[in-house]
């Protein structure tokens, strides 16, 4: 996870793999210290199914989850 504000990286390990609900689960314990001064509006995806739970993480963090859209960018690109 990259915050763009502060530059900076949050780095978990996935001791039992990355199901959809372990990855949601984690996400939601490294950015729940930023919830409470309104630090966490957007978190962007691609669109792997380990995001599968994406309505955890909104739920949890009241963030909106956004999933990249590959074929625009390589569109953008050209």
């Amino acid at each position: 996870m990259t915050q763009f504000i502060l530059h900076s990286s949050i780095i978990r390990n996935l001791p039992f793999g990355k199901s959809s609900m372990e990855v949601a689960k984690t996400v939601v314990d490294a950015l729940l210290p930023f919830k409470n001064g309104g630090g966490i509006k957007t978190i962007t995806t691609d669109n792997g199914p380990e995001f599968a739970n994406h309505e955890y993480i909104t739920k949890k963090l009241g963030a909106t989850v956004y999933f990249t859209d590959l074929i625009f960018l390589a569109k953008r690109m050209y």
